[in-house]
C-alpha cells in the first residue's frame, strides 16, 4: 500500500525528547518524517537547557508556524521533567533517542520506557529517517495483536513491508520430524487467526517462525538480518498501572537494538479480537510472552 493512503494517524500527540546530544539531529529527522506522514494535531519538543535548536527541519518548522508544534525547555533532572511534561501534554507517543554509549540507552531510555504512560519509540543515534521494512514479534496475545494493528497502521501510511515474527520455545528441536511438522501447523493456524481478526489496514503481512529459547536474541538477529527500520513490540497489560510495565523481552530489545524500536503501550481502537478471545484455539496457545 502506498504512502498516500488517507487514514487517521496511529498517534496524534507526539512528544520528542531532544537528548542525548549525539541523537538530537537524528530525533529531529525522525520527528519530521512522522509529521510528514501523519500530520499529527499536536507535537511537543522537549529540550534540556543545554540543548540548542538552531533550525528545525522543514515539516516541523511549518507545524510550528501553524501552532501545532511547540518547543519547551525542561529544567532539573531530565527523567522527572520529561515525565511531568508528557503527562501534562497527554502524549500518546514519546520519541526518545539513545546515544552511541550503551550507558546512555540503559539509563534514560530504559527509565522512560518503563515509566512513561504512553507508547515509546526509541531511535538510536544515526538511524536513517525512513520506514521501509518493519518487524512485529507476536505471541498471539491481545497485546501483540494491538502491536500488529499499530504497526500496520504505520505501514499503511509509509508504504513499508511488514513481517510478523513468532519465536517458539524449542521443545521439539530433538523430536521426530513429524512432531515438528505438527507444531508448525498449529503455529501457522494461530497466525492465520491473529491476522484474520486484527485490523491490518489493508497491509499484507509475512509470517516468520523461529525456534529458540531466547526470544529477545532472535528478535534482534532477525531485525538485523532483514534490515528492519522499525521493530514494533507490545507491552504487558491494559490498566494504567500495568501499562508502565514493558516486560523483559521488550526491555532487552530496547536496550540492545541498533535499530529503532516501538514499544506499544496502549490497545488499539481498531482491534476486532472479541471472537478470537473466545476461540479455544486462541485460548490454549501457550508460548513465549513478549513484554
Amino acid at each position: 500500500m502506498g504512502g498516500g493512503t488517507v487514514m487517521p494517524p496511529p498517534f496524534r500527540r507526539l512528544a520528542i525528547v531532544l537528548s542525548p546530544a549525539d541523537a538530537v539531529h537524528t530525533l529531529l529527522e525522525h520527528a519530521d518524517m512522522l509529521t510528514r506522514l501523519w500530520a499529527p494535531p499536536a507535537l511537543c519538543l522537549l529540550a534540556p537547557e543545554d540543548v540548542e535548536i538552531h533550525q528545525l527541519p522543514s515539516t516541523l518548522a511549518a507545524a510550528r508556524e501553524e501552532g501545532r508544534a511547540t518547543i519547551r525547555h525542561v529544567r532539573g533532572p531530565l527523567l522527572d521533567a520529561v515525565l511531568q511534561e508528557i503527562v501534562a501534554f497527554h502524549a500518546d507517543l514519546l520519541l526518545v533517542g539513545s546515544g552511541r554509549s550503551r550507558d546512555d540507552r540503559r539509563s534514560l531510555v530504559r527509565r522512560l520506557a518503563m515509566q512513561a504512560p504512553c507508547s515509546v519509540w526509541m531511535v538510536p543515534a544515526g538511524a536513517a529517517a525512513s520506514i521501509r521494512r518493519m518487524l512485529v514479534p507476536v505471541d498471539f496475545s491481545l497485546r501483540s495483536a494491538d502491536a500488529l494493528t499499530v504497526a500496520t497502521a504505520i505501514a499503511a501510511t509509509s508504504g513499508a513491508g511488514c513481517a510478523v515474527l513468532h519465536v517458539r520455545f524449542d521443545p521439539t528441536l530433538a523430536a521426530p520430524e513429524e512432531a515438528v511438522t505438527a507444531v508448525l501447523g498449529r503455529e501457522q493456524e494461530a497466525f492465520s487467526i491473529l491476522t484474520a481478526r486484527t485490523d491490518l489496514h489493508g497491509v499484507e503481512v509475512e509470517g516468520l517462525f523461529e525456534d529458540s529459547g531466547d526470544v529477545a536474541k532472535v528478535v534482534l538477529r532477525v531485525a538485523e538480518d532483514r534490515q528492519a527500520d522499525l521493530t514494533v513490540m507490545g507491552t504487558r497489560g491494559r490498566t494504567r498501572a500495568a501499562a508502565l510495565l514493558i516486560g523483559s523481552e521488550t526491555e532487552h530489545v530496547l536496550q540492545e537494538s541498533a535499530r529503532p524500536v516501538l514499544a506499544v503501550k496502549h490497545f488499539g481502537a481498531h482491534l476486532r479480537l472479541t471472537e478470537a478471545l473466545l476461540d479455544p484455539r486462541f485460548r490454549r496457545r501457550e508460548g513465549p510472552r513478549f513484554g
